[in-house]
């Protein structure tokens, strides 16, 4: 008979058959048993100084390995500093276990005790109380829901849970079967008359095209129609090279595809959330037909309500769809007798961009377009938020959307530095930038000390108004006084070696081009970039006066 094991050693059996090499997180005693386990057996544990920047981590590494994400925090204010870490997790689809303790609550809660689960289920994660199940089994549950449905799982053990004796029965990793649903026959006629009339059509494909394995039927579905071809952000660059593509559709649109866009009269969504940064608020295609595709019904004008919505996997619907529509070339869509294709071949990244760089700042844009043209061509762009955030996604190219990490998924900044690393530390390799504010760098300085400690090879290149950019924008907006937005410092420079990191100041185009060309690609760098924060990006222009809804063509 087996001699029976502790219920932490059962999560770390779980960890193991999961596949789980890294784990990030903050230590306590409601997980440092486990911790300890984890790396007896040759985990690599990769300890933050706060739970925020554990989840982050652990949300970069399912994002850039497109499976689970491991971390690990105590209980109580562990949980309630990850939660905001978490609900961009959750925003971001990114499947990650929390593995956390609880303390019981009685009639006055004390200490670290808190009604945890009403905390963890307003985020959207899911959490799981193991009481009396074996802890390893409900482990791989968990993580078979997480990746089902693509969102954060909190699991709690408590410590008695964990100091409990449990039977070494074998685990079995999950088998992760997603239901796919069929396209109804009248959708897929809908979509080939409504194809069968336009003339200016355009085909969005988001992250849920991808997931369905429709990416390259999308692309022929466009070349069948004679379609323009976009992406969300979160897929940017998938089609990049393709003739009909117009790069990301929404806010980060770049001037060419606004201009086409404008006169679109069809726009088909294919697996993207038609947020309001997608359609630009409102007045991005403000006479075309809308159609958004998911296989979610809840995901259906979660935001922007269509003209028409259609519940069906993406690909599934793609592939009925292509059949009933004419052969290339039969298509009556007038784009390509426009000349828009020769157009969108003939565009350069720095068309009717004037350089506003002046002796001590650098023009955000110039700025983004450098650091293109000095990284190496295989990179992984995490961005962070705030109002310089469309400069590096409309002008820094990724070889593949999954290369690509956005990290405003909740409108929190401080969240690329975590995700950044968590990339990192999985996937070696490719070169790691993070494109991160003066203010976003602040709220996550923290995880500069895993940075350095871990030896983590990550350019971190500071774009750095000295402000709340956004906010100064604001506050202009409506006529008030801007200081209150603006900060003196500190030197980010001398910020960075006290933490043992390697820093410079690039104020001129030349000097970060030096500096990103000079960088080993194998250790951390930090690069601080002052910029004109005063020039207004045309997504935010949006976001402070939003386009008025223009009532559709008919006919």
């Amino acid at each position: 008979m087996s001699t029976e094991i502790a219920g932490y050693t059962r999560l770390v059996d779980a960890l193991e058959c999961l596949g789980t090499r890294e784990m990030f997180g903050v230590m306590g005693v409601g997980n440092m048993h486990m911790i300890g386990e984890f790396t007896k057996r040759g985990g690599r544990y990769v300890a933050t100084r706060h739970e925020a920047g554990a989840v982050n981590m652990a949300d970069g590494q399912a994002r850039t390995t497109g499976g689970l994400g491991v971390c690990t925090v105590i209980q109580g204010p562990g949980l309630t500093n990850a939660i905001t870490a978490l609900t961009t997790a959750v925003r971001s689809s990114s499947p990650v276990l929390v593995i956390t303790s609880e303390l019981p609550l009685g009639r006055r809660p004390a200490g670290q005790a808190i009604e945890q689960e009403p905390l963890v289920t307003a985020t959207g994660a899911a959490y799981v109380r193991v009481t009396d199940a074996d802890p390893g089994a409900a482990l791989i549950e968990a993580a078979e829901l997480a990746l089902r449905e693509r969102r954060p799982v909190v699991v709690s053990v408590p410590g008695a849970v964990q100091r409990r004796t449990w039977a070494p029965v074998p685990l079995a990793a999950p088998a992760v079967r997603l239901e796919r649903v069929p396209a109804a026959e009248t959708d897929v006629a809908l979509l080939a008359e409504l194809f069968a009339k336009a003339a200016h059509p355009v085909v969005v494909a988001g992250r849920g095209a991808q997931w369905s394995g429709a990416v390259e039927a999308v692309a022929a579905l466009a070349e069948r129609t004679g379609a323009l071809l976009g992406t969300t952000a979160l897929l940017k660059d998938r089609f990049r090279g393709h003739p009909a593509d117009i790069g990301v559709v929404g806010g980060f649109s770049h001037p060419l595809a606004r201009d086409l866009l404008g006169t679109a009269d069809l726009v088909v969504a294919l697996g993207a959330s038609l947020s309001v940064w997608t359609i630009a608020r409102g007045g991005l295609f403000p006479s075309a037909t809308l159609v958004q595709c998911d296989h979610d019904a809840d995901a259906i004008g979660g935001q922007a309500r269509p003209d028409h919505g259609i519940v069906a996997d993406v690909h599934a619907l793609v592939e009925a769809l292509l059949p009933r529509l004419p052969e290339p070339g039969d298509a009556p869509a007038r784009w390509a007798a426009e000349g828009a294709f020769e157009r969108l071949a003939a565009r350069q990244p720095d068309d009717g961009v004037t350089d506003g760089s002046d002796a001590d700042q650098l023009d955000p844009r110039i700025a983004a377009m450098v650091l293109d043209k000095a990284l190496p061509a295989d990179r992984v762009l995490t961005v962070d938020g705030g109002h310089y955030i469309g400069f590096p996604t409309e002008f820094i190219a990724v070889p593949d959307p999954r290369q690509y990490q956005f990290t405003l998924t909740f409108g929190a900044i401080g969240q690329a530095l975590g995700v950044a690393i968590g990339a990192a530390v999985t996937r070696p390799g490719p070169a790691h930038v993070c494109v991160i504010g003066d203010g976003g760098l602040a709220t996550s300085i923290a995880d500069l000390d895993t940075v350095v400690r871990e030896a983590v090879p990550l350019l971190i290149v500071v774009f750095n108004d000295m402000a709340y950019g956004a906010e100064i924008h604001h506050l202009r907006h409506e006529g008030l006084p801007d200081e209150i937005a603006r900060f003196t410092g500190p030197d980010l420079v001398e910020v960075a070696a006290g933490f043992g990191c390697p820093a410079r100041r690039a104020t001129t185009a030349a000097e970060l081009a030096e500096a990103v060309r000079g960088w080993s690609g194998d250790a951390p760098l930090l690069i601080d970039v002052p910029i004109d924060g005063l020039l207004l990006a045309p997504w935010y222009a949006e976001v402070l006066d939003p386009p008025r809804q223009v009532t559709k063509r008919t006919g």
